[in-house]
């Protein structure tokens, strides 16, 4: 009893209590890991630039969680911060629709009973994954190419259904009696999270001290070719590396030299992601369609963002 009021852990002898109680546990600690999730995919682009292993780390697992779950093309993401992020498009919006459910269904007895409405709910749940599959399968088998507009839309709207479905029938459940922000609430869920984020952080720390930095694989570039005017360097995020961008149906669309390149070398074992750093004779040129440049005279070094190999050097004229 003393762990539980050390805790302010609200368990009695009321089941149907505690089952509310654990609900609104879980809610509240999913609310955490989703924020932290999103967050981390967004400023994906700026970590995987430092050359603080811990930022390094932070950024590389950024992308490397969303290996089994997003193409990571970046002629299908945004660009932060000069690099892709760790998400698609489509991707990126269905993660923060989901995010964003939470405050809507926290404040959802506020909104007009039709937005608490189960025959409602499924119907928008059901258009919007049906959107969603027509335009993502449509894309996929080469019928058309949808646009960041479609994918975001589709993504958002499709996600925010389900889990302010999911949120508004486990709220109408297990109605909470007192706010959700509370004491016993907050510091039990605080702990497990404070646990998985330790964990995130030794394992960064882990990650980031093997991955090479983008300033010495620039180095490296220098080294080999010293006469160029300048250096950029690009971030290849490891699922697209791996041969997402060789299966894209439109890839001859982009006029771009990154693209055409990656998708041409076999990359199957660099699971890790890749840098390339392009070693210019002339400034970049960004024009048309693109995802890196679209233009831009010297060569193109590729590097395996793990162990820093040379995988391919590719030159490249107007």
């Amino acid at each position: 009893m003393d762990l539980f009021k050390a805790l302010n852990l609200e368990l009695g002898k009321d089941h149907l209590e505690n089952r509310r109680y654990f609900a609104e546990l879980a809610i509240l600690l999913s609310l955490l890991v989703l924020a932290l999730y999103v967050l981390l995919s967004i400023l994906a682009g700026l970590l995987i630039q430092s050359d603080n292993r811990l930022m390094l780390g932070l950024g590389a697992l950024a992308y490397l969680f969303n290996v089994y779950m997003c193409h990571q093309m970046p002629e299908r993401a945004f660009f932060l911060f000069g690099q892709q992020i760790g998400l698609c498009e489509r991707c990126l919006a269905i993660m923060v629709g989901a995010l964003a459910a939470y405050p809507i269904a926290f404040n959802g007895k506020r909104l007009p009973r039709i937005f608490r409405d189960g025959r409602v709910m499924l119907a928008a749940i059901a258009l919007s994954i049906g959107l969603l599959g027509i335009d993502g399968v449509a894309q996929l088998i080469g019928w058309w190419e949808s646009s960041a507009a479609v994918r975001v839309a589709t993504g958002f709207a499709s996600a925010f259904t389900v889990m302010y479905y999911l949120l508004i029938e486990l709220l109408d459940k297990f109605s909470p009696k007192h706010h959700l922000f509370r004491k016993g609430v907050i510091i039990p869920v605080l702990i497990p999270f404070a646990i998985l984020l330790a964990a995130l952080l030794a394992f960064s720390l882990f990650v980031g001290s093997n991955y090479k930095t983008e300033s010495y694989l620039i180095g490296q570039a220098r080294e080999i070719s010293p006469g160029a005017s300048q250096y950029l360097a690009y971030y290849i995020a490891p699922r697209a590396f791996a041969g997402t961008i060789s299966a894209d149906n439109y890839l001859s669309k982009y006029d771009d030299p990154v693209l055409s390149d990656v998708a041409h070398m076999n990359n199957r074992e660099h699971v890790m992601g890749a840098w390339v750093v392009l070693a210019l004779n002339e400034p970049a040129k960004y024009e048309g369609e693109y995802a890196f440049i679209s233009g831009g005279s010297g060569t193109y070094y590729y590097f395996d963002a793990w162990s820093g190999e040379l995988l391919a050097a590719k030159a490249h004229s107007p």
